[in-house]
């Protein structure tokens, strides 16, 4: 990320705003449908992924990786198909998502609000080799008729490797 560091990942996050722990708790399950929408696809159940990206994503949302404008998708279903198409095609069978830390910096008026949140995901080889990568997401969520969503989801990675599996 270097000079381009997003503001979310330089500012203290939180609020004194009365209704802050009810934004907060509904803007970080965002964080956690993301992951639950991935594994499902990575599991190859794309409908249930796609169900968990309808509640975090609105239906225009900016979702890309920094750097790769070629990565650039518009709405929850595009998204489905790229990760879906990156995950067969990359052989991987089974995927896990975890979640470290997140910051949730609102805006002054609580109608929107930048996230940012550490990742570490482990992506199963049929041969028992996993792929493990870290990244940052940061998000741009908004509040909608339908609760919170992200409106704008850029993914920062950071490093990946493999780890084999033992050999016995």
């Amino acid at each position: 990320m270097g000079n381009q560091t997003p503001r979310v990942l330089q500012t203290a996050g939180g609020s004194d705003q009365p209704n802050w722990p009810a934004m907060e708790s509904s803007i970080r399950q965002l964080a956690v449908n993301y992951a639950l929408g991935t594994d499902a696809i990575g599991r190859d159940e794309p409908e249930t992924g796609r169900a968990l990206y309808h509640e975090t994503f609105t239906s225009d949302a900016k979702i890309s990786i920094a750097g790769n404008p070629e990565t650039q998708r518009t709405g929850p279903d595009e998204w489905v198909g790229f990760v879906e198409d990156t995950f067969r095609g990359a052989g991987h069978v089974a995927t896990q998502h975890l979640l470290g830390s997140v910051n949730i910096v609102p805006s002054e008026d609580g109608e929107s609000a930048d996230m940012s949140t550490y990742m570490h995901a482990s992506h199963l080889q049929p041969t028992g080799d996993v792929l493990v990568v870290l990244l940052t997401y940061v998000d741009r969520t908004i509040r909608t008729e339908r609760g919170w969503r992200i409106a704008r989801r850029t993914l920062y990675p950071m490093a990946s490797w493999t780890q084999h599996a033992p050999t016995t």
